[in-house]
């Protein structure tokens, strides 16, 4: 009796194990490329930055929307923003069961300054008796805000006057410049040959949503693009958003797509870490 009675309870304790278990695994919030599902797709991808100057302590807006045309198993959008080229701000939201996602954040902006926002659009896709697939999208924003002349701040994308293109130029010359720097310093550090690569500046991938990547199909970009997202996610998303009081330092990634197509690499450096990324093609 006391024999069968100690089974029962170990079996319980087993259960309850499992339970905890895959709860934790569900709770951990990961990016995962399954095989993209042809009959599903975003209706809506957005990313915008917006200056709001009636609102004084934090007038820029950055807001991401995104709709799939059908309810996803997991629904997860992921933002990141850059000032100067610096990050300064991570955002991700996951959902079951469902097709819309908004999040949206009001931050301090300073003069003379070119804030850029990336964002990848996710949906895990169950189906029954088929293989689980996914969707995804990537959108993207950038505004320069600049000093007006009554001490407040005006922002533009186009500048349609000499001032605002005068303004442009000198901001974009400092970022590239020491952007380039940055990821000079990086290949150094890794011992990586530039010219091996092509470079493409992590906020430019948004080009890569609907355009394939250099001599490759739209089917292997779709792959190799969800592949990164997904360890940049782990690799550097994740980190970010344990920063304490989110406290970041680091420069945009640099993302190198070797000129023989064998292999992918992304440079960063968080919070004083460096790190390399490698993908295989």
């Amino acid at each position: 009796m006391k024999k069968q009675a100690f089974n029962y309870i170990s079996f319980f304790l087993v259960i309850v194990f499992m339970i905890i278990l895959l709860f934790n695994q569900r709770s951990i919030q990961t990016i995962t490329f399954f095989p993209i599902d042809e009959d599903t797709a975003f209706d809506q991808a957005t990313t915008s930055l917006s200056l709001e100057a009636h609102e004084q302590d934090k007038p820029l807006k950055w807001k991401t929307h995104s709709k799939s045309d059908r309810i996803s198993y997991l629904r997860q959008d992921v933002s990141l923003l850059f000032g100067n080229g610096k990050l300064k701000g991570v955002k991700s939201q996951w959902v079951d069961h469902a097709d819309i996602i908004n999040m949206e954040e009001r931050l301090t902006s300073n003069k003379n300054i070119l804030w850029e926002a990336i964002s990848f659009h996710y949906g895990e896709l169950q189906n029954a008796g088929t293989d689980i697939t996914s969707v995804q999208d990537m959108s993207y924003d950038y505004l320069y805000i600049i000093p007006s002349s009554n001490r407040g701040l005006i922002a533009f994308q186009k500048p349609l006057v000499p001032y605002k293109q005068r303004a442009q130029k000198d901001i974009d010359l400092m970022v590239k410049g020491n952007l380039l720097n940055h990821w000079h310093k990086l290949a150094t550090h890794f011992n990586v040959s530039l010219e091996d690569y092509q470079l493409i500046p992590f906020t430019n991938l948004f080009k890569y949503s609907h355009t394939p990547l250099p001599n490759m199909t739209t089917s292997e970009t779709n792959r190799i693009i969800g592949q990164l997202w997904e360890g940049v996610y782990k690799n550097y998303i994740v980190p970010a958003t344990k920063t304490k009081n989110m406290q970041l330092t680091g420069l945009e990634p640099i993302v190198l797509l070797d000129k023989n197509q064998t292999h992918i690499l992304v440079l960063f450096e968080l919070n004083n870490k460096k790190d390399m990324l490698i993908q295989r093609i």
